[in-house]
């Protein structure tokens, strides 16, 4: 999680070094500070903003604050009107989302956030940056829709096949496919299979014993947690038929199917492929990127974006792989 004083210490030390807005080029990432997400560079994680109480503190304090302002005056003041130009593609494409996210709490009524939105971005806001902002909303809305209460569904150590840190394949990338699946869900309207891919999203990964390639850990956690989820699947009201598809998609989401599977099974294993695909935005790797072309659902193009947020702001527990409840990763993702 980015500290303030982070962010105070990089604006001060390159002062000297951005007397005007076209020299911020290089310095974007904490004189022009946009949500954390955008991007998944080393600066872009650690010096993006993942909080609006953050966006504050930066906006109020005497040094980042004043910095920020007088470049949005020179902005202003610029005889030139395009922001490419000013400051290339990139740096224009972050302008827009940091005056989008200051503008959002800006309280003065001579708003030079909305302004430079107006001269240089014809009044539109930046989408994703937008979309940052009604993340938990918008989860906790498709959580609903399939019908998930949050804190029946909690990851502890003893459940992975392996005990080890693993933040390639650990209690993150399982939540954020359970999300996925609720997201999907929600877009193609279908509410009960949604839950079976969360079902399946929630086991899927825990039978793995290694990173690489293995087709057998689908199989491998059906075996270890299938009867253990019997509670879950009395309060959810799961019928033998819905059990058996949540056994199939957990099994065949890493493997060939090799036998016939229901309708709604291959239905509800399209939604957790895709929700287990989606987790591929956190990846630089070419060979490890998302490749859309492979997704099954048009829809779920549209939550690529909320699943990058959803990474960048758990970048935290990922990195720990510590146990946390579902219920308070889902909380952690509120813009407050």
């Amino acid at each position: 999680m980015t500290d303030i004083n982070k962010l105070k210490t990089a604006v001060n030390n390159n002062l000297p070094s951005c007397k005007t807005i076209s020299d911020c080029k290089w310095h974007t990432w904490y004189m022009l500070p946009q949500p954390g997400g955008l991007g998944f560079s080393g600066n872009s994680v650690a010096y993006g903003i993942y909080r609006k109480s953050q966006a504050i503190d930066y906006l109020n304090d005497e040094l980042c604050g004043s910095n920020l302002l007088r470049h949005c005056r020179e902005l202003l003041d610029s005889a030139e009107q395009s922001a490419i130009k000013i400051l290339g593609r990139v740096g224009a494409t972050k302008l827009k989302s940091s005056m989008t996210l200051f503008d959002s709490i800006a309280t003065d009524s001579d708003n030079l956030f909305g302004k430079i939105l107006d001269k240089y971005f014809e009044g539109h806001r930046d989408p994703h940056t937008l979309c940052r902002f009604t993340l938990y909303q918008r989860i906790t809305s498709a959580l609903e829709f399939i019908g998930v209460d949050t804190s029946d569904f909690n990851l502890r150590r003893e459940m992975f096949a392996r005990r080890q840190f693993n933040p390639m394949h650990g209690y993150s990338h399982l939540y954020r496919v359970m999300i996925a699946s609720a997201l999907i869900a929600h877009k193609i309207n279908q509410p009960r299979l949604g839950l079976l891919a969360f079902f399946g999203a929630y086991i899927h990964d825990l039978g793995r014993k290694n990173d690489a390639a293995d087709r057998e850990h689908g199989a491998n956690s059906v075996k270890m947690h299938l009867l253990s989820l019997q509670p879950l699947f009395d309060k959810y009201k799961i019928t033998p038929e819905e059990r058996q598809c949540i056994a199939d998609v957990a099994t065949f989401h890493c493997a060939r199917i090799s036998r016939h599977i229901s309708d709604d099974a291959m239905t509800t294993l399209h939604i957790l492929k895709d929700a287990d695909a989606l987790d591929r935005c956190r990846f630089i790797n070419r060979g490890a990127q998302l490749d859309v072309n492979f997704l099954h659902f048009r829809e779920s193009r549209s939550c690529i974006t909320p699943l990058k947020y959803c990474f960048a702001s758990t970048i935290y527990f990922n990195l720990l792989n510590n146990e946390i409840p579902f219920s308070q990763f889902v909380d952690y993702l509120k813009w407050e």
